[in-house]
């Protein structure tokens, strides 16, 4: 089990140059990537729509993210 250091808010700068907090994030040393919590997501307002080469977050009309899933 891996332990948290902390939980705390996290400004983010989008690729349109606004920005946006994603809450209740929890910052644990050891883990060497970032993971995102589709639920917490969604708990937040965010929509995820999943495909096989990318992964879109939107809130409300706002598509806040197209990204790629490397592994």
């Amino acid at each position: 089990m891996c332990a948290i250091a902390r939980i705390e808010e996290v400004p983010i700068q989008l690729p349109n140059g606004n920005t946006t907090t994603l809450h209740q994030v929890r910052h644990v040393p050891v883990l060497k990537r970032s993971l995102i919590s589709i639920d917490m997501l969604a708990d937040d307002g965010y929509r995820t729509s999943p495909s096989e080469s990318s992964w879109m977050i939107n809130q409300g009309n706002m598509k806040i993210e197209n990204g790629y899933e490397y592994g």
